[in-house]
């Protein structure tokens, strides 16, 4: 995938996608039904990489009333970045985890901005420089 560029309507801010990945949330399941117990163990098991070591770290909250019963079916990660928040840096960057649905006919970057537009960016990501 080449390095996808997008403005945010919120902020005017452009982002950059550097990293995508997506995960089917019940995979390993074998048996049993979805419940808290088995989605906070769904949770911890999907940890974004550590690859990128300057980026914060954020996943869009789940409501409640989905923790006690079925997730929606996909998981993603997203590193972004863009540049910095404060004029004191180069650049500003996050990694994002959410839960959607599948992702049927969309694009990696119709699946992004659904997503990074329920987020502030100035107010979570965080600034960094080479």
């Amino acid at each position: 995938m080449s390095k996808y560029k997008m403005k945010l309507s919120n902020t005017n801010r452009e982002i950059e996608i550097e990293k995508f990945a997506m995960g089917f949330t019940y995979s390993n399941l074998l048996t049993g039904k979805p419940d808290l117990v088995i989605n906070e163990c769904i949770l911890d098991g999907i940890n974004p990489s550590s690859d990128w070591p300057f980026y914060t770290k954020w996943s869009i909250p789940i409501p409640s009333d989905l923790m006690h019963s079925s997730l929606p079916e996909c998981y993603y990660h997203v590193a972004l970045t863009s540049s910095g928040i404060s004029a004191d840096f180069y650049f500003s960057g996050l990694i994002l985890t959410w839960f959607d649905d599948s992702p049927g006919k969309r694009t990696i970057e119709e699946i992004v901005e659904r997503a990074v537009l329920q987020i502030s960016w100035e107010d979570i990501a965080g600034d960094f420089d080479w």
